[in-house]
């Protein structure tokens, strides 16, 4: 009996693929620039849901997969395709939206002199703070 109880369990636990996919999902959606909320909007469920399906913390219906697809305007094959994320990638995984935003903004400034001045703004602020 506890075997079939625990062969249930791993089941239904998060694996590999879904962190993959749930990883796939973040990145497709941070890239085309939607917030959470519009393409929880699209879809039909709540932020917090496709949070969830954004961290891997709930597995995500091949029907709610496909939505997603049609919604990002993506194929269902990219969700699955393999990829080994950049250091960078998993560092901005990890961010609240308004930091990523911050340096996905400060990215694309191409003018050094203007970087250097943000730093340093930057630096003077945490000064203050200590």
């Amino acid at each position: 009996m506890t075997d079939t109880v625990n062969q249930r369990s791993k089941k239904g636990r998060i694996n590999e693929r879904d962190k993959h996919i749930a990883s796939k999902i973040l990145e497709a959606r941070t890239q085309k620039n939607i917030s959470q909320k519009n393409l929880a909007k699209q879809l039909g469920i709540s932020h917090q849901q496709l949070h969830k399906y954004e961290r891997a913390q709930s597995r995500i219906a091949a029907s709610r997969l496909e939505a997603l697809a049609n919604a990002l305007n993506m194929p269902v094959a990219d969700f699955y395709t393999p990829h080994k994320p950049s250091p960078s990638r998993l560092f901005l995984g990890t961010l609240k939206p308004h930091e990523r935003k911050f340096i996905q903004t400060l990215r694309t400034i191409n003018d050094p002199t203007v970087t250097k001045s943000i730093t340093k703004l930057l630096a003077a602020c945490l000064k203050g703070k200590s």
